[in-house]
């Protein structure tokens, strides 16, 4: 028995102009894009923050989206670790 799937076809063209630029990309320039695209989310966010909070000073901003970017770390990491016990330097 064989199974026929559908692909899924995203209607939204920026969507699959930015699909086929990244299938263009080597391996090194995805590697580079990375960072920018953390970045451009972070300026993102951080205008997110200014409107929810149009008080904040920079610093508040900043802290704010540090706090968010921890919680978000968190909940990715959440059941991956667990404790195995102390190290000893005497062993």
């Amino acid at each position: 028995m064989s199974l026929a799937y559908e692909p899924i076809r995203p209607s939204d063209p920026d969507y699959i102009e930015r699909v086929l630029q990244a299938r263009r990309m080597s391996i090194s320039e995805r590697m580079l894009a990375g960072p920018k695209l953390f970045d451009i989310k972070c300026q993102e966010e951080k205008v997110n923050i200014r409107s929810q909070f149009s008080d904040f000073t920079e610093e508040q901003v900043d802290e704010e989206l540090g706090c968010r970017l921890k919680a978000v770390g968190d909940s990715e990491e959440e059941g991956i670790y667990r404790v195995v016990g102390a190290l000893s330097l005497d062993d």
